[in-house]
């Protein structure tokens, strides 16, 4: 019984230390595809005519997974399937905060609806900002991610020893 019990605890401290290092990669993961979806998305919108639709479905398949249910979402809202507000209250960006998740979704709720020019400089705008998010994030997530999957780690191996 004893023995089940330590299993546990330790478990439950591993547990907790790899999902607080999935939530940094996968907020790397995501200011990574933003950044790359915002990049194309201004190339495709200069050169080729096609229209915002086509463009997230040609490209959507080419990213991972979070970003790819997002961009997923945005399409039913372009095509009309899903409103605004179902839109904004979408699960996706769970990972984010409610602020972040709220710039990110007032960004694609206006693109599509503006004249070309106007929509490159918001891409523009949106660009400078992502990329120093981006690099924030990828920084904590070298820092913060491994650093709490260890301290876990050893947390748990603490109370195995103070349990025995």
């Amino acid at each position: 019984m004893k023995i089940v019990l330590l299993i546990t605890v330790f478990s439950c401290c591993l547990a907790v230390g790899i999902l607080i290092s999935r939530y940094y990669k996968r907020r790397k993961v995501f200011y990574t595809d933003l950044c790359d979806f915002i990049d194309s998305t201004k190339l495709s919108i200069s050169y080729s005519q096609s229209k915002l639709g086509e463009i997230v479905g040609k490209v959507k398949n080419s990213y991972n997974l979070e970003f790819k249910l997002f961009l997923s979402s945005f399409q039913k809202y372009l095509s009309g399937k899903i409103t605004l507000d179902e839109f904004k209250m979408s699960e996706e960006l769970n990972f984010l905060s409610v602020s972040e998740r709220f710039e990110v979704i007032d960004l694609f709720s206006v693109l599509g609806n503006m004249a070309k020019e106007e929509e490159m400089e918001r891409l523009e705008k949106s660009s400078k900002k992502y990329e120093q998010i981006k690099e924030k994030v990828i920084l904590d997530n070298k820092k913060f991610s491994g650093l709490y999957l260890k301290l876990f780690i050893v947390l748990g191996i603490a109370f195995v020893i103070i349990f025995i």
